[in-house]
């Protein structure tokens, strides 16, 4: 009897482990590897022609990103109540985030530009193109169904929470506040839910034109992340980048999950909202700090170095849920 339950121990170990390799090699190959792929073209292509990136970074914040929560707010499905729960958690989360971000930096005498580059990579994950594929290989398709409103709620708080961090490195008073409505996100935004709520019908002549832009801003952000490692990396203050890392990466796990027991939730949702807030920098930091001038090679290097370490943080974070350690 002794050794059949050994057995059966090592078996389940051995299964565990294979499970977490095969996690792992599907998170690299098919989430890291190819923003690196195209990270490193734009890279290449950049040290060769030396373009001016800030056209791309302006054309993202115009045009692509409006047309992108536009597009995503019109295709969200989730109930009222679910809505307001979870976009009750990445608030409080966020705040909290952006907060630990704020102490930190005054802890260590950042300047305005470093404080806004901080917060900017520690407290937006990436929840878009990183977010909803590994809650594809981590939960199936309810992970899906639950991160397509927690992704739509990120972006909207990115373009806006995230403006008004980025647009404070070298403004004070109501300016950062106007900065966050003198783009067109937080409109494209209203006339949205306007749209949806009045049960509106937009003719595709309208529609089609507008997700096609949608679609072209996450990966004109990668190419723009790109072309920014190829005007430099971050190397003179690399403790302030690693605690940067740390923050996305681990600090936030309890953050979050405090945020989502307040306001109820719980499931795959839960998890969900979780391990999206896990995901390292958001890669649309590095087209605010561009705009903003919040150091972009400080953000740009930490959307990098926070992207590769994910590998293993992640893994361990998803292990932990899909094994009922860590939520119960």
């Amino acid at each position: 009897m002794k050794f059949q339950l050994r057995i059966s121990f090592w078996c389940h170990v051995e299964i565990t482990v294979v499970s977490h390799r095969c996690f792992v090699l599907q998170v690299f190959v098919n989430v890291i590897l190819p923003i690196f792929v195209v990270v490193g073209v734009t890279w290449l292509f950049q040290r060769w022609r030396r373009l001016d990136v800030s056209v791309l970074s302006q054309t993202t914040l115009w045009l692509f990103s409006p047309a992108f929560v536009f597009s995503n707010i019109l295709d969200q499905q989730a109930s009222l109540s679910g809505s307001v729960r979870v976009t009750g958690a990445i608030l409080l989360a966020t705040v909290l985030m952006l907060m630990i971000g704020f102490v930190v930096s005054k802890l260590f005498r950042y300047d305005r530009k470093s404080t806004s580059a901080f917060m900017l990579s520690t407290a937006f994950p990436n929840a878009g193109n990183m977010g909803l594929p590994v809650l594809l290989l981590a939960f199936g398709d309810p992970g899906i169904e639950a991160g397509i409103l927690i992704f739509v709620v990120h972006a909207i708080v990115g373009f806006s929470v995230g403006i008004f961090v980025a647009a404070s490195s070298d403004q004070v008073g109501l300016r950062p506040l106007i900065s966050v409505f003198r783009l067109p996100t937080m409109y494209a935004f209203g006339l949205a839910l306007l749209v949806k709520y009045l049960g509106i019908s937009l003719p595709v002549v309208i529609l089609e034109p507008v997700s096609i832009l949608g679609a072209a801003a996450i990966p004109v952000m990668i190419t723009v992340l790109g072309f920014q490692l190829g005007s430099g990396v971050e190397t003179q203050n690399l403790r302030m980048l690693f605690m940067a890392v740390i923050g996305r990466l681990i600090v936030a796990v309890p953050i979050y999950m405090v945020a989502t027991v307040l306001m109820g939730l719980s499931g795959i949702t839960q998890g969900a909202v979780i391990v999206i807030g896990a995901m390292p920098s958001a890669v649309f930091t590095t087209i605010l700090a561009d705009e903003f001038g919040a150091n972009p090679r400080f953000v740009t290097s930490s959307v990098v170095l926070s992207t590769a370490a994910s590998v293993v943080t992640l893994t361990i974070l998803v292990t932990l849920i899909r094994d009922g350690i860590l939520l119960s």
